[in-house]
């Protein structure tokens, strides 16, 4: 991460239970507690392979039904035409909790091979609102330099037709560069950060938004 960046997909759980809103939502959470996140295990494969399919995710289903983890409640549908079938899985903590993201790691990388992954002709993947909050942030940070590199690259070659200068066009690249990084370094000291809390009126959640630094980014550069 960048300037002691931690990307995360904001979730409702980050929000400020100051809020009326999220008063409710917690209540609901109380009182229905499948409701925070899930697990969804979708498998294509052809149809005459649908009741091996449907024997396997019956088979996880069992296998994690005393999780602690997971609330032992799943639902397991199929597709009309018997191509595709997922398995639901409800999960009774917030989905950057770290019971909710170890089960996401398990599901993967132990309960999913040693089922629906043993049945040939298969494709398996695992989805839901816990592998949503992992997943984006983790490609974002894998595309960030690339998106990077090319916004650095296109305001070179603008700057040098401009100006028909190879060294006005590196200390552009250079001055974009200073500018972005001092951005995104006030904004982690300012929200990533509590010590300006009670300054702005704000609760810190620890970490910055997924999408700021990208939306940060092209946006200096535009106005650059």
């Amino acid at each position: 991460p960048v300037l002691g960046l931690k990307l995360t997909d904001m979730g409702r759980e980050t929000h400020s239970r100051s809020i009326v809103a999220m008063q409710v939502y917690d209540r609901l959470n109380a009182a229905y507690p499948d409701l925070k996140s899930m697990h969804q295990v979708v498998v294509r494969a052809d149809a005459d392979r649908s009741p091996e399919v449907t024997a396997a995710l019956r088979e996880l289903a069992a296998d994690v039904e005393d999780d602690p983890r997971l609330s032992g409640t799943s639902r397991l549908t199929t597709s009309p035409d018997k191509r595709t079938s997922m398995l639901q899985l409800q999960v009774p903590y917030y989905v950057s909790s770290d019971e909710a993201q170890s089960s996401l790691n398990d599901i993967r990388d132990t309960y999913v091979p040693e089922t629906v992954g043993r049945v040939k002709g298969t494709e398996t993947a695992v989805t839901g609102d816990v592998a949503r909050y992992t997943d984006y942030p983790t490609h974002q940070e894998q595309k960030l330099p690339l998106i990077i590199g090319a916004l650095l690259l296109v305001t070179f070659a603008m700057t040098v037709w401009a100006f028909r200068s190879v060294v006005l066009g590196l200390v552009g690249v250079v001055l974009n560069l200073l500018s972005a990084a001092a951005s995104l370094g006030i904004l982690v000291t300012v929200f990533q950060h509590t010590w300006a809390e009670g300054l702005v009126d704000f609760t810190s959640t620890g970490s910055i938004g997924s999408r700021v630094p990208l939306f940060l980014f092209v946006i200096l550069f535009g106005l650059s």
